[in-house]
This record gives structure tokens, sequence and C-alpha cells, in this order.
């Protein structure tokens, strides 16, 4: 089957805190499905974001359940973009948002970020430009 939709945050939210029965259900049915749903970056940090300011997980769990989501079948997600985001955020420490941009640079063959943030410096193949 064919990319069925782009997948948002509430939907994967439902999944992984099963905290409302009948999306939960629904969220569980899609996700396990054979169903092509597209992960973005947006939406990736956007559960990330939620499941540390709403939910209040410790990065460790955060980290653990993008995993999760990662390894479903069902999600295209941006080639290996989003697992390499997720273990530079793990593995250097730096905020998820970052990690993306620094994937994203690496990906592109063009690994500069103009930046500020020294956490930049700590990402093995990126190169921080200060402005």
């Amino acid at each position: 089957m064919g990319v069925i939709a782009h997948v948002d945050t509430n939907v994967l939210l439902r999944y992984i805190v099963r905290d409302g029965p009948a999306q939960t259900a629904a969220a569980t049915a899609l996700l396990e499905s054979s169903a092509t749903l597209v992960l973005t970056p947006v939406t990736f940090a956007e559960v990330a974001h939620t499941l540390r300011s709403f939910y209040g997980l410790s990065r460790e769990d955060i980290i653990e359940r993008l995993g999760m989501l990662l390894a479903l079948p069902s999600l295209s997600n941006s080639g290996d973009l989003l697992g390499a985001a997720l273990d530079i955020h793990s593995t250097h420490r730096v905020a998820l948002p970052d990690a993306l941009l620094a994937a994203q640079a690496i990906h592109s063959g063009a690994p500069r970020v103009c930046s500020f943030d020294r956490g930049f410096d700590r990402i093995p193949g990126v190169e921080r430009v200060a402005p």
C-alpha cells in the first residue's frame, strides 16, 4: 500500500501514552496496520516536546518511546534522518530540535550550522559557524 497520510502528533501520543481508550484503540490499529504513514521531523519534535512538557516524561523515557515509533513499519520517517537525529540527541545530549538540524545538515552534505549554541560543537561531523 502506498502512503495514505501524514500522521499527526495526537495520533502518535495516543499510541504512546494510551490515555483515551477509543482514540488509543484507533491509533494502535492504524499504526500497527500495513498502512504507510509519513512521520515528519516537525511532528517527531512535537511528540518529544509534548511528552516532556505535558506528560512529564524523563529524557530517557522520551528517547525510548521515540525509538519505538521509529521501529514501527507503518511509519515512513524521512529516510535515516529521524534515527540519526535521535542518536545525536541521545549520544551527544543536545536538544532534539538541534539534533534534527544537525542530522539534516549532515545528510545534506553541507554539515555546517550557523548558531550561537555551542552544543553543536559536541556533534562529530558538524561544524558550527558563529554568526
